[in-house]
């Protein structure tokens, strides 16, 4: 008997990698034609998620400030 995952199930954790590895690395590591492909399934673009990254890293900021 073979058991196969749905592709959901393996997509997931794989998604979960890149953004633990990117988190780590830094976006300055991955290429800039690649990074520009990267939507969060197709509604915001590479800019709008930059965006929201900043705005949440500056909440971020202000709370550990206010600790």
């Amino acid at each position: 008997m073979r058991w196969e995952l749905p592709w959901k199930a393996t997509i997931v954790p794989c998604a979960m990698a890149g953004a633990i590895s990117g988190a780590h690395l830094g976006l300055e590591t991955v290429p800039l034609d690649l990074a520009r492909c990267l939507t969060d399934q197709g509604t915001w673009g590479f800019d709008q998620l930059l965006e929201l990254a900043d705005r949440a890293y500056a909440v971020k900021m202000r709370l550990a400030h206010t600790s």
